[in-house]
């Protein structure tokens, strides 16, 4: 006793007697013991349980479950609700209006069920209630449901983790702010007028986002229009070229072998990058309205042999790097390959190149590298993308990175890169990517992907 004195009840310990665990039920759910203390009426003085009917069930009925409080909201639509066979072991027949509330759910779905001659019929994981409208009206009993104060109380009342249960009595405990029927009207009569402005002010964002949308539309439109002859311009030279230089390439062998010297890249092979490249930015562009919207990016099931073909064509022209590559030796590379888009793949890949120039290294140099490294395992095409610059900053991670807007140095990018790679590899079906930081001593930073591989149709 001496003891027990000593302890003060404060937001993190309670003294409890064993008359208060018993009259819980025994209940020793932590959240139970430290409530609020709320000035109101308990549901019980509200609310009186309906027992529902269990003789003479018919074969087929309007039955109704969880999930459809969820979509119906506060009131019960019957002419939404599909005829189905009966488990009448396991139903009851409501014929009265009622308070329907779930059971075993994540919330309690408080939806009201206005009787007209037509009856439903619930399982045991749906509650029906009758309610006192002499003391309470039910447009306001609906609504403080979803207030914070109830939703503690039955945070504190509900037991399990993966679906949440709490007990009818339990609930029945549950308190509620009473006012007198006058004041929960004029409380209504607000909450009404609220949620009209809140809908005028979403029309009126609506339309000026769309507005907006348009404009951008347009502006792009008018863009890619402006575009369209200079690049078709440069695309035609650069084919001009590349013909010329084919047919004459036993003449000019020693100039290409100059710019080889140069650029670690003959000129018809230079040539057919920038081709490449145009092609790649027009087939941005004719999607690029609205953004990188990945599902105006069809998927198709592109063969492994093809995606060695796009790791073995990739540049460095430019870059603060060389990029090595480890390409796939395996078995079926044309029958096997990876559902992805063409141009997203090059996109994704871009991106973490773009990163790797702006982050990992800061001057040019023939010790700078990134690794570009294809294998398969168990029936999975990884991409392992590495480099030996300098490392992320301390205590920046995967989440950090695909951030929108968030980068490891805010003084130079937007931080999009990070989060369209994840967005793309996500739509690639691997949205469990990795980022291993620091635990290669040579290659501080890795991306590794997996991609599943299927057969070609």
């Amino acid at each position: 006793m001496q003891f027990t004195q000593q302890i003060e009840n404060t937001d993190a310990v309670r003294l409890i007697t064993n008359k208060e665990v018993i009259s819980n039920g025994f209940n020793l759910n932590l959240p139970l013991y430290f409530q609020d203390d709320i000035d109101g009426v308990k549901l019980k003085d509200l609310l009186t349980p309906f027992r529902g009917g269990t003789n003479d069930l018919p074969k087929k009925g309007k039955f109704i479950r969880s999930i459809d409080l969820l979509k119906h909201g506060n009131r019960l639509n019957i002419q939404e609700i599909d005829s189905r066979t009966l488990d009448i072991s396991h139903v009851k027949r409501i014929n009265e209006s009622c308070l329907l509330v779930a059971s075993k759910w994540y919330e309690l779905l408080p939806t009201y069920f206005e009787y007209d001659n037509e009856s439903i019929f619930h399982d045991l994981q749906i509650r029906a209630f009758h309610v006192d409208r002499t003391k309470i009206d039910v447009d306001y009993l609906l609504n403080e449901f979803k207030e914070e104060y109830v939703l503690r109380q039955l945070h504190s009342f509900s037991s399990g983790s993966a679906m949440p249960i709490i007990r009818r009595d339990d609930l029945l405990e549950i308190k509620l702010k009473l006012p007198s029927l006058l004041e929960q009207r004029v409380k209504l009569d607000q909450i009404r007028l609220n949620r009209a402005q809140l809908s005028q002010l979403r029309y009126e964002f609506d339309i000026a986002r769309t507005n907006i949308e348009k404009r951008e539309f347009n502006e792009f439109a008018s863009l890619k229009h402006t575009l369209g002859t200079p690049r078709q311009n440069i695309l035609g030279w650069s084919k001009n070229l590349f013909n010329f230089f084919v047919r004459e390439k036993n003449s000019i062998a020693q100039l290409s072998d100059e710019f080889k010297e140069i650029f670690d890249l003959g000129i018809i092979e230079a040539i057919n990058e920038i081709n490449r490249d145009i092609k790649f930015i027009s087939d941005v562009l004719e999607k690029g309205e609205k953004g990188l919207v990945l599902n105006d990016y069809e998927k198709e099931i592109i063969p492994l042999a093809e995606i060695n073909n796009i790791i073995n064509t990739l540049s460095s022209n430019e870059f603060k790097f060389s990029i090595k590559k480890q390409l796939l030796e395996v078995d079926e590379m044309e029958a096997r390959g990876i559902l992805i888009s063409r141009v997203l793949f090059k996109t994704l890949l871009d991106n973490l190149f773009t990163n790797a120039n702006k982050y990992g290294f800061k001057v040019k140099s023939q010790g700078n590298h990134v690794m570009v490294e294809l294998s398969e395992i168990d029936n999975y095409l990884i991409v392992e993308v590495s480099n030996n610059g300098f490392p992320f900053p301390k205590n920046f991670d995967r989440e950090k990175f695909i951030t929108k807007y968030s980068t490891a140095d805010v003084s130079n990018g937007s931080g999009l890169g990070g989060y369209d790679i994840n967005r793309i590899a996500t739509y690639f079906e691997n949205e469990n990517w990795e980022l291993i930081l620091n635990a290669d001593p040579i290659y501080p930073v890795i991306f590794r992907f997996s991609f599943p591989i299927k057969f070609l149709r």
